[in-house]
């Protein structure tokens, strides 16, 4: 019981935009942020924006010289980018047993057994996953509407987009290609087709994932400290963040992924009716929704408040978790909306 207390004690505290904005007026990454410095991203590319963007929020890697845009994104490289982005919405369990018989010697094994344990993605079969595969279209339809889902968002109806060229995919598939259509994440190739087939490149994956990060932008404290002697653990920091010109929604989400024989204990536990996180902003408590998840290897459960449309300049958030009663934790962050 103390190592699962000890676990959800543990909360990101995040902001998110109610509503997408429009590609021209992103909240998720500001006009004006730091090019990427990728000498083979051509400057004026439909892509070059949303390479930046998923640089400057560290879901790709900063370092390195050049970013390959035309290369084919391998299923490795899926599984980095898309546990990073989730990471700007939920913390994640940082222990991860491995399954996948073919992914132990990679760097990467984490990332991948995370995004398992989200049901992001469910390997190919035969507990193999396939690290080097090409991403074809319609895989990556799959690993980002599940990704939304795991984020805590409802996805929309699967409403027939007009893709003639589909109908051989599983049900799934289908459904996953038109519901992307309907978030604006992607319009297919041609008035009428998606070529699900096609492999997709780095740089397609990139603005793919800078548009669903819209979708689930959220912004975690610039710094965080935390005093762990006793309970409750109380933690503060700061953020600077991109104030939407809708209404902004906040988010303290709770995550937990253990060993299966100990997800009924933490369900328990999280869904417990004195089990709740109280929200204040400006040390005035604000009405607070909650709901939560559950897979076969994770439960998370979200508290969201929404703020006023067009809030700006400094505001004070803190959160009050308590676990069945008792107060576990108080985070305040200190947040410069602008």
């Amino acid at each position: 019981m103390k190592r699962i207390v000890t676990t959800l004690a543990l909360w990101l505290l995040v902001i998110s935009p109610a509503t997408a904005s429009t590609p021209t007026d992103r909240a998720s990454c500001p006009p004006d942020l730091p090019r990427a410095g990728f000498s083979d991203v051509y400057p004026l590319s439909v892509h070059a924006f949303d390479i930046d963007c998923i640089t400057w929020r560290s879901v790709t890697d900063p370092a390195t010289p050049t970013f390959r845009p035309t290369e084919n994104l391998a299923r490795w490289e899926m599984a980095t980018w898309l546990d990073a982005m989730l990471r700007w919405v939920q913390d994640r369990y940082a222990s991860t047993p491995l399954t996948f018989t073919d992914t132990a010697s990679l760097d990467a094994s984490e990332n991948i057994e995370a995004l398992r344990r989200l049901d992001v993605t469910r390997g190919i079969g035969g507990d193999a996953f396939d690290p080097f595969g090409a991403v074809p279209r319609w895989q990556m339809a799959l690993f980002l509407t599940r990704g939304y889902t795991a984020a805590g968002n409802q996805l929309p109806p699967a409403s027939d987009r007009g893709f003639a060229d589909i109908s051989g995919e599983t049900q799934e598939a289908q459904d996953a290609i038109n519901q992307l259509a309907t978030l604006g994440v992607t319009n297919g190739t041609g008035p009428t087709t998606f070529s699900p087939d096609d492999p997709v490149t780095r740089e397609q994956m990139a603005s793919f994932v800078a548009r669903l990060l819209e979708q689930i932008w959220v912004l975690q404290p610039l710094t965080d400290t935390c005093v762990t002697t006793g309970l409750p653990i109380r933690c503060s920091g700061s953020m600077v963040a991109v104030s939407s010109p809708g209404t902004l929604r906040l988010r303290i989400p709770m995550f937990m992924a253990d060993h299966v024989g100990d997800l009924d204990t933490a369900e328990a536990l999280i869904s417990h009716p004195a089990t709740r996180i109280d929200i204040y902003v400006d040390g005035t408590s604000v009405p607070v929704a909650s709901s939560m998840r559950r897979n076969s290897g994770a439960i998370y459960r979200y508290w969201e408040a929404l703020l006023p449309a067009g809030l700006r300049g400094p505001i004070t958030v803190e959160a009050r978790t308590f676990i069945r009663g008792v107060l576990t934790t108080v985070r305040q962050v200190d947040v410069d909306l602008r």
